[in-house]
Formats: structure tokens, C-alpha cells, sequence
């Protein structure tokens, strides 16, 4: 992961957000909680099986996280369209998995810290983080 391209994203990142909530939404804490937790599954268990879960979560968040993802990852990459989880493969198949990580990490930093211009708001421990 680069700082200097995490720190480019984040206007893409804020606007991402402002699309999703509204300017002055605010947004509960468990969000961003999970958004840190993503990078970690990410880590853990790859960006493919990491999107799947959070796909696969019955708690609104995790969906948002990566809706959130998804709409960054294409101002990142105008010319693509899709879901995030076929782009992501794609990616993979061509042969760019280290390149396609960096870039989903990255995307998910820029959004976390993001998400600290906005009121955020609850218990980050509501439910599973």
C-alpha cells in the first residue's frame, strides 16, 4: 500500500461517500469499523474471499463497505463497469492480483480516513465490527 496514492484517493473518497450518504449525513461509527476490519480480511484471506464475506453479510454495513469500495474503485478506473467482485476477479485472471490489491487496499484506507470528515455517530462495537 502507498500513502502517497491513499492520500490521492481521498477526494475521490469523500465524494464517493457524499454520493452515498449526502453532504451532511451522519454515518454510524460501525462503518468505518468495518471498512479497518476489511483491509485486515484482505490481509488475511485475500481481496477476492474478503469481498465475498462482506457481500455475504446480513448487516447493512458491510454491504455499504463495499458499495462504498465498489463506487471508488470505478472513479479510480472510469472505463470500467461492473460489480466489484467480477472486476476484482477479472483483474486477477489477467494476471494483476498484486496491483488489483494494492489498489482495493488503498481504496480502503482512503475511504477510512474519509469517512473522519463526516459526524459519526453510535457505538463502533454495535454488533460485529
Amino acid at each position: 500500500m502507498d500513502r502517497y496514492r491513499v492520500e490521492e484517493l481521498m477526494g475521490d473518497a469523500k465524494d464517493v461517500i457524499v454520493e452515498t450518504y449526502g453532504a451532511h449525513a451522519s454515518i454510524k461509527k460501525i462503518v468505518r469499523s468495518k471498512m479497518s476490519a476489511f483491509g485486515a480480511a484482505v490481509q488475511m484471506s485475500g481481496v477476492l474471499p474478503a469481498i465475498a464475506f462482506y457481500c455475504n453479510q446480513d448487516k447493512p454495513e458491510a454491504k455499504k463497505v463495499v458499495e462504498l469500495l465498489q463506487g471508488l474503485y470505478l472513479k479510480m478506473y472510469p472505463s470500467k463497469h461492473g460489480e466489484l467482485f467480477d472486476l476484482v476477479n477479472q483483474e486477477i485472471r489477467n494476471h494483476r492480483e498484486p496491483s488489483v490489491t494494492d489498489d482495493i487496499l488503498c481504496a480502503s484506507v482512503a475511504l477510512k480516513l474519509s469517512l473522519n470528515l463526516f459526524q459519526l455517530t453510535g457505538d463502533a462495537m454495535e454488533g460485529d465490527a
